[in-house]
């Protein structure tokens, strides 16, 4: 366009046009120009960035998944613990110019969660080892602290104080409240944000002690005691050890609903009873008294009619 064509545009008061700044206008315009170029750059890798690093999660999740229900079928960690694990988040949290996970890519982390987890989930899980470390504070064991073999004991109980109930390992891996949703949080209320984005691809947060702390005082000294009733060490005896003695117990603290009685008691294994012990927690005294033989063989088949109705109920 030749410049005789501006003359419209030159008339008009809403157009500038262009023209070349001199070394001292660019000099006094400089520092804010580059703010703000610096600004734009910065707030569009973030945007990049979050969704970079969500791709690349649901990349490693659909290899975990193909893992857990492929050829080589062992069943390993929740797919949020894996993430948080450093050699995996490093993967994550590559550059943005690192290509996402490509086939190559996949195989390679597909070798290395095999390498890494293996099919013995209790050796990989971080996890057992911070409770093992939590109970042997409790117990005042320290030198138990180092092995997931404290965690076999009777005693190796943890009560969440959100739902006000008692689990033991494994179980308490797969306690919901452990796992929150990632829903019921926010972005802002971490202080490490790829937890969260780590959450949102999972849907649930990875696993952690949150709202968990070991079996409290007063329960601990009724499950003493009811270990001893059943003619075993309470500082030594292992749930296993418990299971395999299949002794039943009766406390008259505990009230008796309208089944499973023997002489007006209320009859338990030993596992019911330490879901029960919230009952007797105000208790100043507890007596628990292990069911004699003869009682055994009446109660046994009792129990075995009340599974099978149990059982039948849950089908309809």
């Amino acid at each position: 366009m030749s410049k005789d064509n501006f003359a419209l545009l030159r008339s008009c008061p809403n157009v500038m046009l262009p023209k070349c700044l001199t070394d001292y206008e660019w000099q006094d315009i400089r520092g804010e120009i580059n703010a703000n170029m610096e600004q734009y750059r910065e707030a569009r890798l973030r945007k990049e960035r979050a969704g970079i690093i969500h791709t690349r999660l649901l990349d490693l999740r659909r290899v975990i998944y193909r893992i857990e229900l492929g050829k080589k079928g062992f069943r390993m960690l929740n797919f949020s613990d894996i993430a948080l694990m450093p050699e995996f988040r490093s993967l994550v949290e590559a550059p943005n110019d690192v290509e996402r996970f490509d086939a190559i890519r996949k195989r390679m982390l597909e070798d290395m969660l095999v390498q890494r987890l293996g099919p013995q989930e209790s050796a990989a899980n971080p996890n057992i080892f911070d409770l093992a470390k939590m109970l042997a504070r409790w117990l005042g064991r320290q030198g138990d602290s180092a092995t997931a073999n404290i965690l076999d004991l009777a005693v190796a109980w943890f009560h969440c104080d959100r739902c006000k109930t008692y689990l033991r390992s494994p179980d308490v891996f797969a306690h919901r409240c452990q796992r929150p949703c990632y829903g019921e949080s926010d972005r802002e209320d971490f202080e490490d944000p790829y937890v969260y984005d780590v959450a949102k691809a999972s849907t649930f947060h990875a696993w952690s002690t949150t709202n968990l702390r070991p079996i409290l005082e007063k329960d601990l000294v009724a499950l003493r005691s009811l270990i001893l009733a059943c003619g075993l060490n309470p500082e030594r005896a292992t749930a296993q050890e418990m299971d395999a003695l299949d002794a039943r117990v009766t406390c008259n603290e505990i009230p008796v609903p309208h089944a499973s009685k023997t002489n007006g008691k209320l009859v338990m294994n030993w596992r019911r009873a330490v879901l029960s012990l919230h009952i007797i927690r105000d208790c100043d005294t507890v007596k628990w008294v292990r069911v004699s033989d003869a009682d055994m063989r009446r109660i046994l088949p009792l129990e075995q009619r009340a599974r099978q109705a149990t059982r039948k109920k849950s089908k309809y």
